[in-house]
């Protein structure tokens, strides 16, 4: 082949290279934002921004995977349907993305994930070393509840101070499964609201040896007018 007809089959098939991709690439990209966007859709709260129940999960097994110490919080608020019904689902909306904020803030602070499983239940993700559990979950209740405005509507401004009650539990010689620890926190969460405390840790101790008493109580870690905090002692 000469070389005239050899540069233009060459100049020919670089531009049907080039015209192919410039339709692949429209494509891929279509194509690549579609499966982003199924992506949040399953696993991102649409409401909060926070990680769904089905993202958590994975988060929690993967730190109990890699046998990292962690405590499970599952909290919920405290009169949030009278909220809802006092002033309306607008309200009851801004205040789950205003404590979302916090408790998002609160554990990315110490390396945690905070996720919503569904209505005003949220679950947090925190790496805790021993002993340190009480503390940890006291200073992100704290951070929770401080007084905050709502703004469902033009005309109208709520001002609330979010309450929660909280049920904990921690990796241990029977808990290194995310359903284990999930099964203990929401007992915990039972009981804490049954006795009205700020939040009450399920105990599952290898040392522990009296049968049946598996709650631990927790008060005066910190003192915030018109809350039960329960002091540590066996139930």
């Amino acid at each position: 082949m000469s070389t005239l007809p050899l540069l233009i089959a060459t100049v020919v098939a670089a531009a049907l290279l080039l015209a192919g991709r410039a339709t692949a690439l429209p494509a891929l990209r279509r194509t690549r934002a579609a499966y982003e966007h199924a992506w949040h859709l399953a696993h991102v709260d649409e409401l909060t921004g926070l990680p769904n129940r089905r993202h958590a999960l994975p988060l929690l097994e993967q730190r109990l995977a890699d046998r990292e110490p962690t405590m499970v919080m599952l909290l919920d608020l405290d009169r949030f349907k009278t909220i809802n019904d006092e002033h309306g689902h607008a309200a009851g909306d801004q205040l789950l993305q205003q404590c979302a904020v916090r408790l998002e803030n609160a554990t990315a602070t110490v390396g945690g994930y905070a996720a919503r499983l569904g209505g005003d239940e949220f679950l947090l993700i925190l790496p805790t070393a021993a002993g340190n559990y009480a503390n940890l979950a006291a200073d992100i209740l704290g951070l929770l509840e401080r007084p905050l405005t709502l703004h469902p509507d033009l005309d109208n401004t709520i001002k609330l101070t979010p309450r929660a009650s909280a049920g904990l539990a921690l990796t241990g010689p029977q808990a290194w499964t995310g359903t284990a620890l999930l099964h203990r926190a929401d007992i915990a969460l039972y009981q804490a609201k049954r006795e009205e405390a700020w939040y009450w840790l399920h105990h599952d101790s290898a040392t522990q040896t009296v049968p049946g008493r598996n709650q631990v109580r927790l008060r005066d870690l910190h003192r915030t007018p018109g809350r039960h905090h329960m002091q540590e002692g066996q139930a």
